[in-house]
């Protein structure tokens, strides 16, 4: 598995958490990336020195050992029938579900994901792993009324900003901020 360090930021009501992204290859590579990347429009980059490109699955892992698992969905404050809220697995082995990245501007980003350019993250499932009518809730966004990471949001949707996020290397040790 290819891994790549990034730290969670997604509004100020949330701690840093460390992560880590594993891309479904079958490389068992866990090393932590360097984030010596100045450029703000810099390629991000895997464990493997390889970019991260659009479509391609990925574990969302703490960077940290012994700090809880990959990012999974769970219904925490929705009632409704689909999980949508997106958690942190509590077992630190559980690596969650695979996650892919899809840039808000395909024809100027190409293949790769730059970091400081808007991207939307997708859970991945498989047709067994989640019910047909739930497929709309892979998706992430920002919820506006608990500020906390859904997976409610509309892939492409340029209208929306809390559809959209970014990846910014980190000024000082490994990884990125998300």
């Amino acid at each position: 598995m290819k891994i790549f360090a990034l730290f969670l930021s997604i509004a100020l009501y949330f701690l840093p958490l460390a992560l880590t992204l594993s891309s479904s290859s079958f490389s068992s590579n866990h090393l932590l990336l360097p984030s010596q990347l100045s450029s703000s429009n810099a390629t991000i980059l895997d464990t493997d020195k390889n970019p991260i490109k659009v479509g391609v699955k990925y574990y969302v892992l703490s960077a940290k050992r012994g700090k809880r698992g990959g990012l999974t969905l769970s219904k925490v404050v929705s009632r409704v029938v689909c999980t949508q809220d997106i958690i942190q697995e509590t077992n630190e082995l559980n690596n969650g579900l695979a996650v892919e990245f899809f840039p808000a501007y395909p024809n100027k980003t190409g293949e790769l994901i730059l970091s400081n350019n808007p991207i939307n993250v997708k859970f991945h499932f498989s047709s067994n792993e989640i019910s047909p009518n739930c497929t709309n809730f892979t998706v992430w966004k920002l919820d506006e009324k608990y500020r906390y990471v859904v997976g409610r949001g509309i892939l492409g949707d340029l209208k929306n900003i809390e559809n959209w996020f970014r990846i910014f290397p980190r000024r000082y040790g490994n990884g990125y901020i998300l």
